[in-house]
């Protein structure tokens, strides 16, 4: 599954609205009836197979062991190549925060992988406050985002 940009999202949503807005909202109810049976199928799945192991232990179950780990190898891979994306802008942020050259963004990698390492080596207990101190986090500087911007907004200029 990829990610998208809001961006993006808003682009696609005012191309369906251009059809007309009973041809997009025909469009919206066939995509969330499809999502709905989707999850059906994938609830029936899981519990006719019921172990751990997410998208690898099926296709191990249903094609056999090797395709099974050539799918697992693939999905470890996609992780490991989403996490290196998103430590670059990362890196990028932390040197306009922090006021430096670009040539320091390698020691943010390096800083961002060791302590995501440590954390997870450490786990338990310490690991569950940091994700909600970090999700918290996250929440208060997008509230303060919509608050801060919200006076920019003019419905009337950019809804049409």
């Amino acid at each position: 599954m990829s990610t998208q940009t809001l961006e993006e999202i808003e682009h696609k949503s005012s191309v369906n609205l251009q059809a007309g807005f009973w041809e997009a909202f025909l469009g919206l109810v066939l995509t969330g009836l499809g999502y709905i049976v989707y999850i059906c199928c994938i609830a029936e799945m899981t519990s006719a197979l019921p172990f751990s192991g997410g998208s690898y232990g099926y296709a191990r179950v249903c094609l056999g062991p090797y395709f099974g780990f050539l799918v697992g190898c693939c999905e470890a891979m996609q992780n490991i190549a989403y996490v290196a994306s998103a430590a670059v802008p990362l890196a990028w942020m932390f040197s306009i925060v922090f006021h430096t050259e670009a040539s320091y963004e390698p020691a943010f990698f390096v800083f961002f992988f060791v302590s995501a390492i440590a954390i997870n080596i450490v786990g338990g207990n310490v690991f569950w406050w940091f994700c909600r101190i970090i999700g918290a986090i996250s929440l208060i500087i997008t509230v303060m985002y919509i608050i801060g911007t919200s006076h920019n907004g003019d419905f009337g200029k950019y809804s049409e």
